[in-house]
């Protein structure tokens, strides 16, 4: 099932299947104050506040900024890792390149973008990793960009010194998006079945995205 978003006026609500998810978006602003891993945010940006609520297996997703779908895409159910989610940014259209991966280091092992029981970390412990930040790329472009030069960092073989220093520069100034993910309310299935790590059964979240504006 998939919780879906509208784009809303300041002062509406709307009832996505049986929760309500708000949408408010804000232009011009300066970036909201998050951690972030990269250094090239947006001076100033279109600012989108989003809430929602899913149960587990369930996919939300939202479209914001002029052309960027926000998605919270649940993992499979493949033991040991009971059901959790990923944080996803793709192109509203294709929806075929998700973009924060490319932005959001660490590339290897965990990530703050896995709302889940991957790598050792119980359900109880990922749902008071309350706020993740997190980076993302605009277009296609750009990430197929981004996704080179990571390839070159994580496996820079016999690559020339300057392939790999050109790779750094492109992660440290391509124009990136970023976000905030804030979890609310959770319950954790602590005797689940699939595994002793629990599982996060239900959750509560807002989530602020800023895209540089045009």
């Amino acid at each position: 099932m998939i919780r879906h978003a509208r784009r809303l006026g300041s002062k509406q609500e709307a009832s996505a299947l049986h929760f309500a998810a708000l949408l408010v978006v804000v232009a011009g602003l300066a970036a909201p104050d998050m951690a972030t891993t990269q250094e090239r945010l947006p001076a100033t940006c279109d600012t989108v506040k989003l809430a929602g609520q899913v149960v587990a297996g369930e996919r939300f997703e939202a479209r914001f900024a002029p052309n960027l779908l926000f998605r919270l895409a649940p993992t499979p159910e493949s033991p040991p890792n009971p059901p959790g989610w990923t944080i996803e940014v793709r192109s509203a259209d294709t929806r075929q390149k998700e973009y924060s991966w490319v932005a959001t280091p660490p590339y290897r092992f965990s990530n703050a973008r896995y709302i889940d029981t991957g790598y050792g970390i119980s359900a109880e412990a990922a749902v008071k990793m309350s706020e993740r930040s997190f980076s993302f790329v605009l277009n296609d472009e750009d990430y197929e960009t981004m996704a080179a030069a990571v390839n070159v960092l994580l496996w820079p073989g016999d690559r020339a010194a300057d392939r790999i220093e050109r790779a750094r520069h492109t992660l440290s100034a391509m124009p990136v998006g970023s976000g905030l993910f804030r979890i609310l309310d959770a319950r954790i299935d602590a005797d689940y079945e699939g595994g002793p790590l629990g599982r996060i059964a239900y959750l509560s979240f807002e989530t602020v995205l800023c895209a540089p504006s045009t």
